[in-house]
């Protein structure tokens, strides 16, 4: 997360510290700034900061009440992919990078200050999925989320399930529950089933796993994290990653809106316990998922 003085924080407005593990921030790397940040304005309802060169353009989302909720940057390089990227609180930068190492993980950028922002690393699990951590300094992270225009909800797709759990838990402190039926992110993303649908290889089941940060109760409502094992009805050129969940106040307009943006709506709108639920890309091919979480349709897994 590339940010420097250049970019105006409101530390009197900044959230508390997230506690580790907690997901604290995401921003997204585009081929076009400009594009994306008319395709965002107007599909989640957010405003920009400033837009400054010296800081790589990294250019400040701000959703309800102006608070900050994310991040666009123009990829550095052309060939890299156009992606949403999630980054994970960290109380010691030092200590996440040497527990990544020490439990199978690989460092892609080695934990670096960002002047008094914060420090941040990035990462990919043994199973190849990328994440961020983040150390906050006067920029806390996301300033609101679980509004209409802000973070709601993230997971991770590996098809080496122990593998990620082992990791995750280990590196971050996670307690961990094997739920049948997830949120409606997992079940829709690979194009087939219907949420709540228990889906997978031979046995039929959903291999789904929350995450729930140390000290908390191990419930469907402490959760932070969702782990998904990508079946056989995935293609195999789908790498591991993290899928990154906004929140909108109405999935089947945001569908509309997005599409009329130039974007694409992979799945959906779906309903389920957790809200009704849509895949979709933007017009630059980023992938993310927009939820309602105050439309729910089944009874919620505790």
């Amino acid at each position: 997360m590339r940010i420097t003085a250049r970019i105006t924080t409101r530390i009197e407005d900044q959230m508390a510290g997230y506690a580790d593990g907690v997901p604290c921030w995401a921003d997204a790397m585009l081929n076009d700034l400009e594009a994306g940040k008319r395709f965002y304005g107007e599909l989640l309802g957010w405003t920009f900061g400033a837009t400054d060169p010296e800081s790589s353009s990294y250019t400040q989302a701000y959703g309800p009440g102006g608070k900050n909720v994310a991040a666009l940057s123009p990829k550095p390089d052309g060939r890299m992919p156009t992606v949403w990227n999630l980054y994970l609180a960290s109380s010691d930068i030092q200590d996440t990078a040497r527990r990544i190492r020490d439990a199978g993980g690989q460092l892609i950028m080695e934990p670096m200050a960002v002047g008094p922002f914060g420090s941040m690393l990035t990462a990919a699990d043994p199973t190849g999925a990328v994440f961020g951590a983040w150390q906050a300094g006067t920029h806390q992270g996301f300033e609101t989320t679980r509004q209409p225009g802000s973070y709601v909800w993230a997971e991770i797709f590996t098809r080496d399930a122990a593998k990620a759990d082992a990791f995750y838990e280990g590196v971050f402190g996670y307690r961990g529950k094997e739920i049948l039926e997830g949120p409606p992110v997992a079940d829709s993303a690979a194009g087939t089933g219907t949420a709540g649908e228990a889906v997978g290889d031979g046995n039929h089941e959903t291999d789904f796993r929350i995450f729930v940060p140390a000290g908390k109760e191990v419930t469907v409502a402490d959760a932070v994290l969702g782990r998904f094992r990508m079946s056989g009805r995935y293609p195999e050129e789908m790498p591991p990653h993290i899928l990154v969940c906004f929140a909108v106040e109405d999935a089947d307009r945001a569908a509309e809106t997005a599409v009329r943006l130039g974007g694409r709506v992979a799945r959906g709108p779906l309903d389920s316990p957790f809200g009704r639920f849509l895949l979709v890309s933007d017009d630059q091919g980023a992938q993310f998922g927009l939820i309602d979480p105050a439309t729910t349709v089944g009874r919620k897994p505790s």
